[in-house]
């Protein structure tokens, strides 16, 4: 199986796909205690740290269309300007999610977290491939089983300047893996044409393999309240103006794959209820909302060459659930 050859900084790609199963989670948790407790004290004897841990659902899609312009030495339909799409995949997001974090508390009005996500369930969705050329009809529909791996991490700093109001920035890094196997197509555009089904045909076996990242800078602002000394309410807004997003699509059985590089902006919003309980325990319910939505373009390949360039747009809607428990000291 072909996967994704770009690496991080500083950490390998197969590191990355292991990095929250059996021990290397455990170390991960204890290191983030350590980084925590390092940070806070040396930036103030009064810091208060904390760290959870929870589970939650992540459900959605991640898409991608092309069309439009295309261009290049082996361009397989004719290079020229074409509708767009001419295609759409779009990926199912239905999983469940482990997460571990963790922050600081420092004078007064700052507050620093980490928080790492990881799926331990890929999910029971589909890849849904429906390819046009000159009618709002798909030529070509599949449905196909998509299996998922997919991880996250958030990196945070807000600063409290008024009473129950905060900003601050962040960075939330996003990486989906899929398996597609099993293709079931059908032939819509003509179906309707003909007046009747003529069938269609079914593929076994692993057909493709889907990569995105999206990288997501992003500035935030938000408020918290109190409903009681045990209870709070926080809510907040990001929105980034200059998200990456990045992917390969590998057609397994025929050799081709693309690699897409896209631009475009992302809005997210969380609402959260926290209760503390006696003896520095805490718990909360948390939903978060997140659009993306880029622009770009995508290369093609054949046998490892470059065959031709199509725009391209990637696009994601994501809801997650989750309960964490956490503790202060």
């Amino acid at each position: 199986m072909t996967r994704w050859s770009e690496s991080l900084p500083d950490m390998p790609s197969n590191a990355l796909s292991e990095i929250f199963r059996g021990e290397r989670m455990r170390n991960i948790f204890f290191i983030l205690v350590i980084v925590i407790t390092v940070a806070s004290a040396g930036i103030s004897e009064g810091a208060e740290r904390y760290v959870t841990t929870g589970i939650g659902k992540l459900q959605g899609d991640t898409t991608y269309r092309i069309g439009g312009r295309i261009y290049g030495p082996g361009s397989g339909i004719g290079a020229g300007d074409y509708p767009f799409p001419i295609s759409e995949l779009e990926f199912d997001i239905n999983i469940y999610m482990l997460s571990l974090g963790g922050g600081v508390k420092f004078a007064n009005d700052w507050d620093f977290s980490l928080t790492f996500k990881k799926s331990f369930t890929s999910g029971d969705g589909n890849l849904k491939d429906s390819d046009y050329m000159n009618s709002s009809i798909p030529d070509i529909y599949s449905e196909s089983d998509a299996q998922l791996d997919a991880w996250s991490a958030d990196i945070n700093l807000n600063y409290r300047f008024l009473e129950g109001l905060y900003v601050g920035i962040g960075y939330l890094y996003q990486n989906f893996d899929y398996d597609v196997r099993d293709f079931r197509q059908w032939y819509p555009l003509w179906d309707y044409a003909a007046g009747e089904s003529i069938g269609g045909i079914y593929g076994p076996g692993l057909g493709i393999t889907y990569d995105v990242r999206y990288h997501i800078p992003y500035l935030e602002i938000g408020a918290k309240g109190h409903i009681s000394d045990e209870i709070s309410i926080d809510t907040n807004l990001r929105y980034s103006p200059m998200v990456v997003a990045k992917d390969r699509d590998n057609h397994v059985a025929r050799a081709i794959y693309s690699a897409g590089d896209c631009k475009g902006r992302a809005f997210l919003w969380t609402l959260k209820g926290r209760y503390d309980f006696p003896k520095n325990w805490f718990m909360t319910l948390e939903f978060d909302y997140t659009r993306i939505n880029t622009s770009g373009d995508s290369k093609n390949y054949i046998n490892e060459e470059w065959q031709w360039t199509i725009d391209q747009e990637t696009e994601s809607s994501q809801m997650y659930f989750t309960f964490m428990a956490g503790y202060r000291f």
